[in-house]
């Protein structure tokens, strides 16, 4: 949760006011690198974790790695429509398919590493990227 503090003066009185914005928190399976202007970075690791979950607005690149994601549906991919996401890498996950459309909303998307999938075909990524 962010904290922002704002100042109110009324009547000739300054009085300090905190205010919480609630905001994402990271995946427990995930480690998340938020630094302006440099690194917005979600790596996620972990058998435990068998689906994308959800990340603070700031990330724009997600590393899921060595995770249980085994099959990644039509709307496998509906946790990361809420950011801006340009960077995702797949590997070692144990991904054996993924749906045609899973990709079309994630519109900021321009790059895409898929590695070590060897439970994927090669045609499944063919048909859901092209």
């Amino acid at each position: 949760m962010r904290t922002y503090i704002i100042f109110v003066m009324t009547f000739g009185f300054l009085y300090m006011i905190k205010s919480h914005v609630a905001q994402k928190e990271c995946h427990k399976h995930c480690k998340c690198t938020i630094v302006p202007s440099k690194k917005r970075q979600a790596i996620c690791t972990g058998r435990d974790l068998h689906y994308i979950p959800q990340f603070p607005d700031a990330i724009t690149s997600v590393i899921m790695s060595g995770t249980n994601l085994t099959h990644i549906g039509e709307n496998g991919f509906q946790n990361l429509t809420g950011i801006r996401l340009k960077d995702l890498k797949l590997h070692s996950n144990l991904i054996s398919f993924i749906h045609e459309y899973a990709f079309v909303n994630l519109k900021y998307l321009a790059s895409l590493r898929i590695v070590q999938e060897t439970h994927l075909e090669v045609n499944v990524i063919k048909v859901s990227v092209g």
